[in-house]
C-alpha cells in the first residue's frame, strides 16, 4: 500500500519523468527532464544530433538508466 497519495499509481501515466538526467565520462547527455505522458497522448521529441533525442527513449524504455531522477 502506497505510503502517501503521491506515491500512488496512476493507470493512465504512461511515463513520469522528475528530474531525469543521464551523465557519461562527466557530460551531461540528458536532462534534467520533467515530463509526463498520459494514456492516449502523442508526443514527438525533436532536435539536432546529438541532443539526447535517443538517450531520452531509451531511459523511458528502461534500456537505459537514468543517472539521476
Amino acid at each position: 500500500m502506497p505510503e502517501t497519495a503521491s506515491d500512488a499509481v496512476d493507470p493512465d501515466l504512461l511515463i513520469d519523468f522528475r528530474n531525469v538526467s543521464l551523465r557519461r565520462d562527466g557530460r551531461v547527455l540528458v536532462g534534467p527532464v520533467d515530463w509526463k505522458v498520459e494514456l492516449d497522448e502523442r508526443w514527438v521529441i525533436v532536435g539536432p544530433n546529438g541532443a539526447g533525442k535517443t538517450s531520452l527513449l531509451r531511459i523511458a524504455a528502461a534500456a537505459e538508466h537514468p543517472s539521476s531522477g
